[in-house]
């Protein structure tokens, strides 16, 4: 009989243990040996010397998901004292990748503007409206915006 107890607490305690564990939302970042993956970073690029550092990339076939840190010459690209995070929904047309930045607009030298802003890699937030971005949320994301 205590036995049996002993068993029904540790399931219950099991059961409630990932309410317990804080959870973090591990980066997702297609795989290196994709064909598409570095004509989807070059289409989101905004200058020539410029390099991702890639939080989220997602592809779901003719639509992916970009969201990364851009570093350029001069060290880490940030907007307002802060560490700018950029977005990108991007669209596959004719064998091309196209990319619009989810903050829709550009700066006086035309590259694309962050989204968002981080104090630190460790804290980027790569959620649109708090979820993980799917394949069906890029295509209406992307639609939505033209």
């Amino acid at each position: 009989m205590m036995f049996e107890r002993h068993v029904r607490l540790a399931a219950g305690l099991l059961a409630l243990s990932p309410c317990l564990v804080p959870t973090t939302v591990a980066a997702r970042d297609l795989d290196h040996a994709d064909q598409d993956r570095l004509a989807i970073l070059n289409a989101a690029r905004t200058g020539p010397s410029d390099k991702f550092i890639v939080k989220d990339l997602i592809k779901d076939h003719g639509y992916a998901y970009l969201c990364g840190l851009i570093e350029g010459p001069k060290g880490l690209k940030r907007k307002d004292g802060k560490i700018a995070v950029y977005q990108f929904v991007l669209r596959q047309d004719s064998g091309h990748w196209q990319a619009t930045n989810i903050a829709e607009s550009a700066d006086a030298e035309g590259q694309g503007l962050a989204s968002g802003t981080a104090d630190s890699t460790s804290t980027i937030d790569c959620t649109i409206d708090g979820k993980n971005v799917t394949g069906a949320e890029i295509r209406a994301i992307y639609k939505a915006g033209n």
